[in-house]
C-alpha cells in the first residue's frame, strides 16, 4: 500500500516459508566440500541437491547454474 516494490517483501516470505519447511538452499556453503563459498566465488547452484557448489567442486556439466556473488548475498 506504500507504493514500493511489492516483491521483496513477497520474496522475503516465500524463502520463509522455505526455511520453515527444510528446503532452503545452503547458501553459505558448498555442498561437497563444506567449505564456505567466498565473496567472489563463481558458486554454481546444484538444483538437484539445492544446493550451491564451489567453483573447485563445480564439474562443466554445472556451468550454466553459475550464480554471481551478489546474487548469492541477496539470498
Amino acid at each position: 500500500s506504500g507504493g514500493g516494490d511489492s516483491r521483496i517483501p513477497i520474496l522475503k516470505f516465500e524463502l520463509q516459508i522455505l526455511e520453515e519447511i527444510g528446503q532452503l538452499p545452503n547458501f553459505e556453503s558448498c555442498s561437497v566440500c563444506q567449505q564456505p563459498i567466498a565473496a567472489n566465488d563463481q558458486a554454481r547452484y546444484w538444483v538437484s541437491q539445492g544446493s550451491l557448489l564451489c567453483s573447485d567442486c563445480g564439474r562443466p556439466e554445472y556451468r550454466h547454474t553459475e550464480m554471481h556473488a551478489g546474487t548469492i548475498a541477496v539470498l
